[in-house]
């Protein structure tokens, strides 16, 4: 797990850039200087466990963040497990947005209504998503707003 975010500070309101790099446990590097250590532990309160103290103070934020992350992350698996037959293959944007893709013979519009009815059974985070249904051998796009 490598991941970089924005996180804005629960004391001065200051938004860091935080980049995690998973190693066995999570190092939580900011503004380029490394803060510390957390591991995930299911006992813990948060779910994380840490000896470092600036990251003792963030851990309810920084638990919470990467929940949600990993939410979002599972979401393509959910959305193949509903429509195993549609859905074909997925990617993340740089914008970390969803592109989806369903099989050619899929109807774009029809498809994208199911989807809406249906995405908030699957969806367990909180965060603004755009969903970018496609179909194989097209250039059409149909945009699916998730928690908007």
């Amino acid at each position: 797990m490598n991941k970089t975010f924005t996180y804005t500070h629960i004391n001065t309101g200051e938004p860091m850039l935080i980049h995690l790099v998973h190693s066995g446990a999570v190092n939580v590097t900011m503004r380029e200087s490394h803060q510390g250590s957390m591991l995930q532990d299911d006992g813990a309160e948060f779910g994380w466990r840490t000896e470092d103290a600036l990251l003792l103070e963030l851990l309810p934020d920084l638990s919470r963040i990467l929940k949600e992350r990993e939410a979002m992350e599972n979401l393509p698996y959910a959305l193949k497990e509903m429509y195993p037959i549609e859905l074909i293959g997925w990617e993340w944007t740089e914008e970390e947005q969803l592109k989806i893709t369903a099989r050619p013979e899929t109807s774009l519009g029809d498809f994208a209504d199911v989807i809406r009815d249906q995405v908030n059974e699957v969806v367990l985070f909180d965060n603004n998503l755009i969903l970018y249904l496609g179909k194989e051998s097209s250039s059409a796009v149909e945009e699916i707003h998730i928690n908007y």
